[in-house]
């Protein structure tokens, strides 16, 4: 019986453990992808990055679509207005930027989408008791029935989103996306507006 591959995965493990990665079978699954070319079948002249990041805006635009048909015959008019009426459904009131901030949009258009749905009756706002200057918000009836009746559409609209892929492979996307969203969350937190070139000296390795 032949041992290479075997003997070929030890030194892989080696390596995973000399540039400190952790005893994770799912984190050190994807270090081993990382390390295999595969074909692409991106534009020339284009990286890793480059073409990952296409990748994410094209995702993007396609589950925008998806979800804009799921909600087609609702109060709501697209993905912003159901997520701040989920937030909302989960989290309980929220003064308006923190609403906003949660669901990572810039202030003027946030505050267009909770003009939207006050203007729908979907939420109300209210004065915050701890602070004059603020005011919070809350789900109104009609914005809870709008929420749940959109609920299976939505999901039809997340199976699509998922595509083909099995249940390990949708565990290792979500595995990933968590990685980015701990990766980008203190930058959009602080450093919003900041030069790029100064995220990437302060985010980024060399």
């Amino acid at each position: 019986m032949k041992y290479a591959l075997l003997h070929e995965l030890l030194d892989r493990c080696e390596q995973y453990e000399k540039e400190g990665g952790e005893a994770n079978m799912a984190d050190f699954a994807l270090w081993l992808n990382s390390r295999y070319e595969r074909p692409r079948t991106g534009m020339p002249n284009t990286s890793l990055d480059d073409e990952m990041a296409i990748g994410l805006g094209k995702l993007y635009k396609h589950a925008r679509h998806y979800v804009k048909t799921a909600l087609a015959n609702t109060p709501l008019k697209g993905g912003d207005d159901f997520a701040f009426l989920a937030t909302l459904q989960e989290t309980g009131d929220l003064r308006k930027s923190e609403l906003i901030r949660y669901n990572f949009i810039e202030f003027s258009p946030g505050m267009e989408v909770i003009r939207r749905l006050i203007r729908r009756g979907l939420i109300e706002d209210y004065d915050d008791p701890e602070d004059g200057r603020s005011k919070k918000v809350r789900v109104t009836a009609k914005g809870r029935a709008a929420f749940m009746e959109s609920l299976s559409e939505m999901a039809k609209a997340s199976k699509i989103i998922s595509g083909g892929l099995a249940a390990e492979e949708k565990g290792q996307f979500l595995h990933l996306a968590r990685k980015l969203l701990h990766f980008h969350q203190p930058i959009w937190e602080n450093d919003q507006g900041t030069q790029l070139d100064e995220i990437m000296e302060k985010y980024t390795e060399a």
